[in-house]
């Protein structure tokens, strides 16, 4: 009996002894060819531009004077250098490669550099970022009611703390 569960054990446990971790070199492979430095240029380019959005809409419709308009323009510069040094690939690189290696096996990362060097692949990464944007654009109209509902929730749950509160100390008055 104990050599049956011995062996149930083994055969359990061959499939994950198996799973080979991925390689530096074949992680460093599969973020070259997937064009990884890129979609973070993309990503740091999307953030400059929200960013600048967000900086435009904050003083839109304010008078300010010439300092302040001066230091309103230099904030895009100066928030975008710290974004160069912070998410460079040079200083983002390491960490993708830890967390692809911690996340695929080898056979994994051999099979998404297969795929991501064919034709579809390739096509797969150069409308990612039109179909992240569509996403985007489609989930906009949702974001008040998702809002709106979310603070619903958090007055219900401060209305709960503030009724438990009230109960207790009416509770300890009556004692």
């Amino acid at each position: 009996m104990h050599r049956w569960i011995a062996l149930l054990a083994f055969a359990l446990l061959l499939p994950a002894a198996q799973a080979a971790p991925a390689s530096e070199a074949s992680v460093r492979e599969l973020l070259e060819v997937m064009h990884a430095s890129q979609m973070i240029d993309g990503i740091r380019q999307a953030m400059r531009a929200g960013m600048q959005k967000g900086i435009e809409e904050s003083v839109k419709g304010k008078h300010l004077d010439e300092d302040q308009r001066r230091a309103i323009e230099a904030l895009p510069a100066r928030m975008s250098e710290v974004m160069e040094q912070e998410m460079s690939w040079e200083s983002l690189q390491p960490l993708y490669i830890q967390v692809y290696r911690d996340t695929y096996t080898q056979e994994e990362v051999d099979g998404l550099v297969a795929f991501f060097r064919t034709p579809v692949g390739q096509g797969y990464i150069e409308k990612m970022p039109q179909a992240m944007q569509r996403s985007q654009a489609a989930m906009a109209p949702l974001i008040p009611r998702l809002v709106q509902r979310m603070n619903e929730a958090m007055a219900r749950s401060l209305a709960e703390i503030l009724e438990s509160k009230k109960n207790a100390a009416e509770g300890r008055k009556g004692t």
